[in-house]
């Protein structure tokens, strides 16, 4: 935990008791009272959101070199392969205008004493120009169909456990300088300068690509 979200529980914590006051000052028919309660608090909600937004915009995209591991609390993820593949399954197949991609991500559980899992992760990769590529459907239910898929990116681990998990990926081949990008669920939006946080530039993983057969 950083200070960053020290604040922001700090912040949240005030904000959900200052709307208390002033539904109790409502209550107790000071209207005006909860009226000015309720502007103060609005106030300094666009204030921090405001300065969220301003450190996400200044703050250069971080670039990490495949394999490093990236660490939510005790929760990880690394880029182990990334393969370059003409189909996936009989029925999944690359076009003379793009290539099938099958990413392969190590997940992993730091932690000692509790198991670790995490929902809501979203894998996507970006390309030089910040287009962004979602997981391919049907590469996905081939991977699925033929048991290469691994487990869900959702499932949970004892601790020190691991597993695999492959997503796939259609992207057209003049796309440059493609990377994995990993998003989530939960507060890390508003919190400053946090990776998730409200126009921040996601962090993203470069690799090295494999042809397949190889």
């Amino acid at each position: 935990m950083t200070i960053y979200d020290l604040v922001f529980i700090v912040g949240f914590l005030c904000t959900v008791g200052a709307l208390i006051v002033a539904a109790v000052q409502a209550l107790r028919g000071r209207r005006r009272q909860a009226g000015r309660t309720l502007v103060r608090t609005a106030v300094a909600v666009a204030a921090y959101l405001t300065l969220v937004v301003v450190v996400s915009l200044a703050t250069p995209r971080r670039i990490l070199p495949q394999s490093e591991r990236r660490c939510w609390d005790e929760w990880c993820l690394a880029v182990e392969r990334v393969t370059r593949t003409d189909s996936i399954g009989p029925s999944v197949v690359a076009t003379p205008g793009d290539f099938l991609y099958v990413v392969d991500v190590r997940v992993s559980n730091l932690g000692r004493r509790r198991r670790q899992r995490e929902r809501g992760v979203v894998l996507y990769l970006l390309d030089a120009s910040a287009v962004r590529y979602d997981p391919d459907l049907e590469g996905e239910r081939a991977l699925a169909a033929s048991g290469r898929a691994g487990d869900p990116l959702d499932s949970p681990m004892a601790p020190g456990g691991s597993f695999v998990h492959r997503v796939a990926f259609r992207v057209p081949r003049n796309a440059a300088g493609l990377g994995l990008v990993k998003e989530g669920n939960g507060p890390a939006a508003f919190v400053i300068a946090d990776n998730e946080s409200l126009f921040h530039k996601r962090t993203m993983t470069r690799f090295d690509v494999v042809e397949s057969g190889k």
